[in-house]
């Protein structure tokens, strides 16, 4: 999979920094359904990442340091392992669950990694504005 300089790491970065939002993924969710779109956007914020997560390809570790690759994965290991775990009925269901909590800041770390200043920005944001005003670790 070709793709031009810094395109992976704009899609990555733009996946992780929808997940470090709840409000956007509600907003998500509201367009879908009003678009006719699928009925499970739980799902379809899930299937994003590994439509995104190319690390076989030349192009997409072109973009990533080595240790960004290694964060990456790490997140992918998470990802995989959580999802069969997390409900698919709405958003809302799926911002409520624990193991979404634990991808959002996974999510929240990898950004810190291979983010640029809007990211850093929206990372700053979000730890003020976290889940239930709760601090969420930026060191994990």
């Amino acid at each position: 999979m070709s793709a031009p300089p810094g395109s992976f790491r704009r899609i990555i970065n733009d996946y992780l920094a929808l997940v470090l939002s709840p409000d956007e993924q509600l907003d998500y969710e509201k367009q879908l359904a009003k678009g006719g779109g699928p009925g499970v956007v739980a799902w379809e914020l899930i299937e994003m990442w590994f439509d995104a997560y190319h690390p076989r390809s030349a192009s997409f570790r072109a973009d990533f340091s080595e240790h960004e690759l290694a964060a990456l994965a790490r997140f992918n290991e998470l990802l995989e392992s959580v999802a069969k775990h997390l409900p698919d009925d709405c958003v809302q269901s799926m911002l409520d669950h624990p193991d979404w909590q634990r991808v959002i800041e996974a999510a929240n770390h990898r950004l810190q990694l291979t983010g640029c200043a809007r990211d850093k920005m929206l990372l700053s944001v979000w730890s003020l504005l976290s889940a239930g005003g709760r601090q969420l670790s930026l060191l994990r």
